[in-house]
């Protein structure tokens, strides 16, 4: 079994303090992202989030859809009068 030099171990536990404040850090700011969802969409998961943006973009989409449609019968209507 290979030894570890007191230089190695201190490097090495230098690399571990380092990793723990990283995560410590980023489960911060998951936690953070995760209030706000909350706060801000009712939403108490990543997966709630995830289904009211599938929600949401269905809903996005059938109405450009409408929009285009009515804005089609309306330069059908009005476009020759309006230039457009």
């Amino acid at each position: 079994m290979a030894s570890l030099s007191l230089d190695d171990y201190r490097k090495m536990e230098k690399d571990v303090q380092s990793l723990q404040s990283e995560h410590d850090r980023s489960q911060g700011a998951f936690n953070q992202m995760v209030q706000q969802l909350r706060d801000d969409f009712g939403v108490a998961t990543i997966e709630e989030a995830r289904e009211l943006l599938d929600v949401l973009e269905k809903e996005s989409r059938e109405a450009s859809v409408e929009f285009q449609k009515k804005r089609d019968a309306f330069v059908k209507k009005y476009g020759g009068k309006i230039g457009v």
